[in-house]
């Protein structure tokens, strides 16, 4: 471990620059999706952080931040309304999962259908249902 307020290895990550950070930072500036949110919780996994990836990953959690900001709810919040389940997989054959460019997801007192209106009225992200609360959002095909 590299930072003095880690109490694990998985408490921290190193990005394909070299440089350390915690998992709990915001992926982009005021969001609350984290780096836990989207990294593997195996070790060995997050060494295959390549700059593709991390860059997928930011431009994802950028669109979701885009479209959480415009929100009603956005500014009272105190802790995070996302419940993320799935982000990169390094371990999946398909592409969006292995390449960071999709994540599975549910927001706090917002529906599927809730979430694939406001998301596609907003952002450019692709969106699909797969339960009543959760959604899978991904990176549009370049």
């Amino acid at each position: 471990m590299q930072l003095p307020y880690s109490m694990n290895e998985l408490d921290e990550f190193v990005t394909p620059q070299g440089e350390v950070y915690y998992t709990l930072r915001s992926i982009v500036f005021d969001s609350w999706l984290t780096w836990k949110d989207a990294l593997p919780d195996v070790l060995e996994q997050r060494d295959l952080l390549d700059q593709d990836i991390y860059e997928n990953i930011v431009s994802l959690a950028s669109s979701l931040q885009t479209f959480h900001q415009g929100l009603a709810d956005y500014r009272p919040l105190t802790s995070t309304p996302f419940k993320v389940t799935r982000w990169w997989d390094p371990t999946e054959r398909d592409e969006r999962w292995n390449q960071g460019k999709a994540c599975l997801f549910s927001l706090k007192d917002y529906t599927a259908t809730d979430l694939v209106r406001l998301i596609q009225k907003r952002t450019e992200l692709a969106v699909t249902p797969v339960s009543r609360r959760y959604v899978e959002a991904y990176l549009p095909d370049e």
